[in-house]
């Protein structure tokens, strides 16, 4: 399911663009695309519901199997090059590469992951997940789906997105370039775009998966010249960096929420009953643990914010993992409200800022924005990050000194200002605010405020990647 919120749209200036950019975008976006325009500037505020239903599941046969010769043949033999279905019905019309399969896996631990599938074997059955080549023991999978056709879920999640949703379409996007559909994903970032002009996302993608699409009919037509092929590769590499980029695993992001819990606001916790079997072995004769039979079975029953505190006193962290926390914390939830969805993804994370080839050290993920995968990746790199003289990022002792929070304001008032903007692709600095008194920056300080201190180490092996790392996978 996708959640969003949309803002209304605004009167005067900003609806006379909005019109003005139908009518350019109606004609560049071909005649599918048009009615979808027409019904989204006069559609009602949006629901923001999206359902995927998916095939059932089965368990993972062996590549002989009759069952997988069955769940082949319910999907569409991939196009080759001379077919007129591959070539298009119309001139013009981009020649989509052949279709891989996806397929889910639900692992014995109750783990269910998603990817292309590369390979199986009586052994092992392996998936490209962001980008990587992840192998998986056949005696680990429960079960395994293939996954329908990128053409039905994309037409069912089309009609499942509200007509005037722009972030739906955004998102929808995001998806199809996952799967290198893009000119199906240049057709709804353009719609966002009728919606919300100024989307400061749907511009780059626009502009990029523009890119895309002539490189893809350059390809077609021969080979194109050298410069503008250096150009085009460029760009998409950076599409692919919106699908490739490492993320933390479900377990990291437990690990960081464990970590930065309030006892007085747990949440959702499980405490599962094998926790306290381990702890009355490795603690029973500490002098915090109850010593008679009746007090430690009262360790079954107790609330789970007691179970922390005790493990937090104990100190017993090799049984933290086993903990699982369902929510974030609140200083987590300042942060992802206040901080990344306002503007750290919309105004640093931009592909030529700190999310693209001119990021520097600090690089940010952008896919998936709302998603923990990516909240907690960029949280955990800006928690890590140091500079070369050795300071942080943050400052957890005085929040409104942080580097990352000063270098927002304008150079001329900054105590550490942000460096000149400069490389192939221009522009300059733009303060995101322009004096510390401003909600958004005191928000932030309330944020880095409330984290955890003294900071602690989260057990995570995650290493950021560098500019250029990613989206550069052999295929």
């Amino acid at each position: 399911m996708w959640m969003d919120r949309q803002r209304p749209a605004r009167g005067g200036r900003r609806a006379t663009a909005r019109f003005r950019l139908a009518a350019i975008t109606a004609a560049s976006a071909g005649a599918a695309a048009a009615p979808l325009i027409a019904a989204a500037l006069l559609a009602p505020a949006p629901e923001h519901t999206f359902v995927l239903t998916p095939t059932a599941w089965a368990p993972p046969a062996p590549p002989d199997a009759g069952a997988d010769e069955h769940a082949e043949a319910e999907l569409p033999d991939a196009a080759e090059p001379g077919d007129p279905e591959s070539e298009g019905a119309g001139a013009g019309e981009t020649r989509r590469p052949p279709e891989r399969r996806e397929a889910s896996l639900l692992l014995m631990s109750g783990r269910q992951i998603s990817g292309f599938l590369l390979d199986e074997t009586p052994e092992r059955v392996v998936l490209e997940i962001s980008g990587v080549s992840t192998p998986f023991d056949r005696k680990d999978v429960r079960a395994m789906r293939i996954l329908e056709p990128v053409d039905v879920r994309y037409q069912r999640m089309r009609e499942q997105i509200a007509p005037n949703d722009a972030a739906g379409r955004v998102q929808l996007a995001n998806w199809l370039i996952e799967r290198r559909r893009y000119q199906e994903a240049l057709d709804e970032v353009r719609i966002a775009l009728v919606l919300e002009p100024y989307n400061e996302r749907a511009i780059d993608m626009e502009r990029l998966l523009r890119s895309q699409v002539r490189l893809e009919e350059r390809r077609r037509q021969g080979p194109p010249d050298e410069p503008a092929s250096a150009i085009r590769t460029r760009d998409r590499e950076r599409i692919e960096e919106l699908a490739t980029f490492p993320a933390l695993s479900d377990d990291d992001i437990n690990a960081i929420r464990i970590f930065e819990l309030d006892l007085r606001r747990p949440g959702t916790v499980t405490i599962p009953p094998e926790l306290i079997d381990r702890l009355v072995d490795l603690y029973g004769n500490h002098e915090l643990m109850p010593q008679t039979r009746q007090g430690r079975d009262a360790l079954y029953r107790a609330p789970a914010r007691d179970i922390l505190r005790l493990l937090f006193q104990l100190r017993a962290r090799e049984l933290y993992p086993l903990v699982r926390v369902h929510d974030d914390p609140p200083a987590i939830q300042t942060f992802r409200r206040d901080v990344h969805s306002t503007w750290l993804v919309n105004r640093c994370a931009t592909f030529e800022c700190h999310g693209g080839q001119q990021a520097g050290r600090l690089y940010l993920r952008r896919k998936a924005r709302n998603t923990d995968a990516t909240v907690y990746t960029n949280l955990y790199i800006l928690d890590q990050f140091r500079f070369a003289d050795g300071e942080p990022l943050i400052n957890y002792e005085r929040p409104a000194d942080s580097r990352l929070l000063q270098m927002t304001l304008p150079r001329e008032v900054s105590t550490y200002p942000h460096p000149e903007v400069g490389g192939p692709v221009g522009g300059r600095f733009r303060p995101i605010f322009r004096t510390p008194n401003e909600r958004g920056f005191r928000a932030a300080v309330q944020w880095i405020s409330s984290m955890y201190t003294p900071r602690p180490s989260y057990g995570i092996h995650f290493t950021p990647p560098e500019p250029g790392e990613v989206g550069r996978q052999d295929r």
